[in-house]
């Protein structure tokens, strides 16, 4: 759904410190729910995912995505 930034492009200078959000929003109708991930400090954007439901599993790829850039 939403397509990965490059990550040559990405500054990898973040805090330890993380927030995460959680946007519920529908797409034509659907229940869809956007987790993000930010930087603390500069509120870089981390990591995004979309997913269909709150379940851990739906969050997993988000976390492993996050770990690459830090």
């Amino acid at each position: 759904m939403i397509t990965p930034h490059p990550n040559h492009l990405l500054s990898s200078n973040v805090a330890h410190a993380w927030r995460a959000d959680e946007l519920y929003l529908k797409v034509k109708g659907n229940p869809k729910y956007l987790f993000a991930l930010m930087d603390d400090q500069t509120r870089f954007w981390i990591a995004q995912q979309v997913a269909d439901t709150k379940c851990r599993s739906d969050v997993r790829s988000l976390l492993r995505n996050a770990k690459r850039i830090d």
